[in-house]
């Protein structure tokens, strides 16, 4: 039902698609994919045997595989992309529903997406501007975090009250700081902040402006006022992994080992495949750099540097922690790769 149901909404797009819900033809339509399909595979288990040798056909043909499926399942581990659902429904007890629901939903978001991407950004409402800019906000580059500014202004001149975009902007200033995407970065650093006060000033209710303006107090050295913040927007939403992961950051700079550590495994525990899952990884490289366990913070800086997103901040961690394990090869390897992602 699911399958068949995102045949209807793409062919809505004008994309040529096709459904197959019998698992005895799974093998023949992946034999008869090439390097410019995508193929879409839709499970509650990710277990079923069929699928994932289909997957594997399909990748051996050259295909893109998409997997919306159970995180730590086969099915997902052979994808090129995983739209992780995970749920705790027994379905070999009952029929499953629940999952179905979850997948349907998906399906929903990926449509509303692909509408939002084919619109002309100029004619884009408010609410269509700023998911748009979160896409490009997450993809970590300067280019990207530029338009991701300017998606997030075009929605704030349909809306000027728009709390959600006033955040979004705060972020990207807050990239332009860390990552010297500006000149100025006092200047970005002060925007951050006062465009996330702002946020907080028009939705006091709204975790990510609570999230923005404890990330922005970090370049003013007030780490006790950022974690009042963080506590805030985790409060308003308990597993909320992105404010969990940027307390862990904070407890971190204060060598607070233990609990910086448990919140990053927390946060990665609760959203796996997070546009920040790389920062999360590179904070557990942190705090056992910090407890003096050299080998595995080589291990999490060395994932956190593969990490998609990862810049060059992660690649330096990955470089020490690879120094202190006495990998010296592998720290020049990981400096290189520094200079190549940034001056």
């Amino acid at each position: 039902m699911v399958a068949l149901d995102a045949q209807h909404k793409l062919f809505r797009f004008r994309i040529p698609v096709v459904a197959r819900t019998d698992a005895s033809v799974l093998a023949v339509t992946a034999e008869s994919l090439g390097p410019k399909d995508v193929a879409v595979f839709i499970s509650s288990s990710g277990q079923t045997p069929e699928l994932v040798r289909a997957a594997e056909g399909a990748r051996q043909r050259g295909a893109a595989v998409v997997a919306i499926t159970s995180t730590q399942s086969p099915l997902a581990r052979k994808a090129d992309v995983c739209i992780a659902v995970d749920h705790d429904e027994d379905s070999s007890t009952f029929v499953a529903m629940i999952s179905r629901i979850l997948h349907l939903l998906v399906v929903d978001m990926v449509s509303v997406g692909l509408a939002v991407r084919r619109m002309p950004e100029a004619g884009l409402d408010a609410w269509s501007s700023y998911h748009l800019g979160l896409d490009h906000m997450f993809r970590f580059n300067r280019s990207d975090n530029a338009r991701a500014a300017g998606l997030f202004a075009q929605a704030l001149t349909r809306d000027p009250n728009f709390s959600r975009a006033l955040s979004g902007l705060s972020f990207t200033r807050f990239q332009d700081c860390f990552l010297q995407y500006s000149d100025d970065p006092d200047a970005m650093a002060e925007q951050a902040r006062s465009l996330a006060e702002r946020a907080v000033q028009l939705d006091p209710l709204d975790p990510f402006a609570h999230l923005n303006l404890g990330r922005s107090l970090w370049f003013a050295d007030a780490v006790p006022e950022s974690m009042e913040r963080l506590s805030a927007a985790i409060a308003l939403s308990p597993n909320y992994a992105q404010a969990i992961y940027s307390k862990a950051w904070a407890e971190m700079t204060q060598c607070d080992v233990g609990h910086s550590d448990e919140h990053a495994e927390l946060a990665l525990r609760l959203s796996p495949l997070d546009p920040l899952r790389y920062a999360m990884l590179g904070v557990r490289s942190v705090s056992a750099l910090m407890r003096g366990d050299h080998q595995s913070a080589l291990e999490w800086g060395e994932r956190a540097a593969q990490s998609p997103g990862a810049h060059k901040h992660i690649a330096v961690i990955a470089a020490i922690a690879a120094e202190a394990s006495g990998n010296h090869e592998r720290a020049a390897q990981w400096i290189g790769r520094a200079r190549q992602l940034g001056p």
